[in-house]
C-alpha cells in the first residue's frame, strides 16, 4: 500500500495542480466553431461536435396528399378551369398552373398533373384531374 501511495504522489507531480485544486474543467480556445475541446481533471481530451439541426422538409407527395380541386366552367369558351385548393403557390411539371389554376380543360378530360413546391422534396405529388361534363349536359 505504501508503494501505491508513492506512485500516486509521483503521478500528481506531473499533473497541473491548478486544475486538481480547483476541480474545474477548462475549455481551450478553438479555431473551428463546430468543435469544442474540454480538458478534464484526469488530463484526457474530450471532443464534441455540434451540428445544426434543420427540420427535414416533407415530401410533396405527403404534403399535398389531400388537395381538393374546384372546377369552374366558362360558358363563353365552354372550357373548365381547375382550381387547386392549397395554402401556397405550387408548381406543375407538365402544365402551366398560374395562381394554382389549370385552365382550358375540356369536358370529361382526364389529366395527370405533377405538383411540387419550394417547401417540400421529392417524390412529387401526382394528381389526377377528372374534368366533369358541361353544365348543360347534366
Amino acid at each position: 500500500m505504501y508503494l501505491w501511495l508513492k506512485l500516486l504522489a509521483f503521478g500528481f507531480a506531473f499533473l497541473d495542480t491548478e486544475v486538481l485544486a480547483a476541480g474545474e474543467n477548462q475549455t481551450s480556445p478553438t479555431t473551428d466553431s463546430h468543435e469544442a475541446t474540454t480538458v478534464s481533471p484526469s488530463g484526457s481530451i474530450v471532443h464534441s461536435t455540434q451540428t445544426a439541426t434543420t427540420p427535414a422538409m416533407p415530401s410533396c407527395d405527403k404534403k399535398y396528399a389531400n388537395i381538393t380541386v374546384d372546377y369552374l366552367y366558362d360558358k363563353n369558351t365552354k372550357l373548365f378551369t381547375a382550381k387547386l385548393n392549397v395554402n401556397e403557390d405550387v408548381k406543375c411539371a407538365d402544365f402551366d398552373c398560374t395562381n394554382n389554376r389549370l385552365q382550358n380543360l375540356k369536358e370529361c378530360e382526364i389529366r395527370t398533373v405533377t405538383i411540387f413546391g419550394n417547401s417540400c422534396t421529392a417524390p412529387n405529388k401526382t394528381l389526377k384531374l377528372d374534368v366533369p361534363p358541361e353544365v348543360d349536359k347534366f
